[in-house]
């Protein structure tokens, strides 16, 4: 077995080196025309290679950003690994735009719920009605009072 891979890599080291007898041959020539047509092929798969490789990257910079987003979110522990994976994007990851127009509106609901009236509407019987006309009656006895008193 080892005298058969020993004359095949003979057989590949002689066409590696061609002599100088042989360098007009058929078979040299026909080399020649493999070697030059097989290098477009190889820089053409090499560049798609590296596009797509590329674009992996960018999708998982994405989804890292989508999960580093969320953790943020709900507080849990950060992930090294999708820290890595964003730096490795350049810096050049966006939330999807789909995605970025929930969190907006998620942020819009949730400033609305820690607010002093979304607290007081999430209340069951107030009237808010009520409430306003309370507080502006509240604030217009404030004004007479602080009107009268000579102090101020």
């Amino acid at each position: 077995m080892t005298a058969i891979f020993g004359k095949l890599r003979f057989h590949r080291l002689q066409m590696a080196v061609p002599s100088s007898s042989a360098c007009c041959s058929p078979s040299h020539v026909l080399r020649e025309q493999i070697l030059r047509a097989e290098t477009p092929i190889r820089v053409f798969n090499l560049l798609n290679q590296q596009e797509r490789d590329a674009n992996f990257a960018q999708k998982k910079a994405e989804r890292a950003t989508v999960r580093s987003h969320f953790r943020d979110k709900y507080r849990l522990p950060k992930n090294e690994l999708d820290e890595t994976q964003i730096q490795a994007a350049a810096d050049d990851v966006e939330l999807p735009t789909e995605l970025a127009k929930m969190i907006a509106e998620d942020n819009q609901e949730e400033e609305q719920k820690q607010s002093v009236l979304g607290h007081l509407t999430n209340i069951q019987n107030v009237d808010m009605g009520h409430l306003k006309g309370k507080a502006q009656a509240t604030l217009e006895d404030l004004k007479n009072s602080a009107e009268k008193c000579s102090v101020m």
